[in-house]
């Protein structure tokens, strides 16, 4: 083994071992970096800084150590707060570091939120007055008119007001992730197909496309205020089929008549570009029939023979999948477009008919 090999070996392990060991705190002014620390809930961790060591777990106080910081990045600094009209000192979680510091604090009794103004902490309550945090969020970003903007969109919870914090560290005019409600048009191309079960008589059909329009809304929710979210709608669509097939003896004509309300459950990631946003999504689809009227008509020399129902499932379940694109017009409201693929059969997993479709999707948020 080469020399230069052994020193890139060397190397590549100080370097895994020093960002392996990364959780540290300070006590006495000393930085104690390669220590082992204890996580617990925010309002623990406001209350003691926990240090394993050995076997035992060491506690120590706001007054005994100055700050921490945990391997994922979370850190903590002792600060003096009023608590219950008395100055108490705490650990508060730093949510982003930066020249605009917001802070988050969970006590017995409350949570909130405070930045730092000319090196004093001042609180963000839920509500102050007749106003309510938004308003000093839009304070907080008056040098930054493109995320003062979107100051009205933040929730009061540690995942958004974090966002928040590094938008305006950043002054990025990125997409700030919020809930969000809409309607849509859906151009669809259906068909329907016979499964590996489905009577004898239903091969003999030849299936094709059909057309339809449906009509729905949606609700999109981020999760922890990222571009990762979960979306899901309520779709209305009508069906209208009408196949035929022939041998020598016989002819068949199936018709379907088919009012489904659909509800796709999809996880969905976003661009975070600011205007012009590619995303995908995929995920469960359930269809439930109000309406499943389908006959089947055969025709042979002895005469017609009438079926009704029983080739399709009032309930389907399935999957969807789909890309698009989507056009931010303000902070809050933007277009769509999606192409999306669906495929849903019979919860019976018996004789039903399964069917596939192509959506072309225009949508809007508000």
């Amino acid at each position: 083994m080469s020399r230069s090999l052994i020193l890139f070996l060397i190397l590549h392990l100080s370097t895994v071992g020093l960002w392996s060991q990364n959780e540290y705190y300070v006590k006495d002014g000393n930085k104690q970096v390669g220590v082992t620390l204890v996580k617990a809930s925010d309002l623990s961790n406001a209350k003691y800084c926990k240090v394993l060591i050995g076997e035992n777990v060491h506690r120590y106080s706001p007054e005994e150590v100055s700050s921490y910081g945990f391997k994922d990045g979370q850190k903590y600094v002792a600060r003096e707060i009023e608590l219950n009209g008395k100055p108490q000192m705490v650990f508060l979680e730093l949510l982003d570091s930066g020249e605009a510091q917001v802070f988050f604090f969970k006590g017995d009794d409350r949570k909130t939120f405070f930045h730092e103004v000319d090196g004093k902490l001042v609180e963000i309550p839920r509500k102050n007055g007749s106003h309510n945090y938004k308003v000093q969020l839009k304070e907080m970003a008056r040098y930054c008119p493109k995320v003062e903007r979107i100051a009205g969109l933040v929730h009061y919870n540690k995942a958004s007001m974090m966002v928040y914090s590094h938008h305006l560290n950043a002054c990025t005019d990125k997409p700030f992730p919020f809930i969000r409600f809409g309607g849509f048009l859906a151009y669809n191309l259906s068909k329907l197909k016979p499964s590996t079960k489905t009577y004898p008589q239903l091969n003999l059909i030849s299936y094709y496309i059909e057309d339809q329009i449906a009509y729905g809304m949606f609700i999109d929710i981020p999760f922890k205020a990222s571009y990762l979210s979960f979306h899901t709608e309520m779709i209305y669509s009508k069906y209208q089929f009408h196949y035929s097939g022939a041998t020598v003896a016989k002819t068949l004509d199936l018709e379907v008549n088919r009012t489904a309300l659909l509800l796709p459950l999809l996880f969905r990631y976003s661009s975070s570009r600011k205007t012009i946003r590619p995303f995908v999504n995929a995920g469960g689809v359930i269809s439930y029939a109000r309406n499943n009227y389908h006959t089947l008509d055969q025709k042979t020399t002895d005469g017609n023979t009438l079926v009704t129902g029983g080739f399709i499932d009032r309930t389907q379940v399935g999957f969807a999948a789909g890309i698009g694109t989507e056009f931010n017009l303000s902070v809050r409201n933007s277009i769509y477009i999606e192409l999306r693929y669906v495929q849903l059969r019979g919860t019976s997993f018996t004789h039903s008919l399964n069917s596939s479709e192509y959506n072309l999707i225009a949508g809007f948020n508000f």
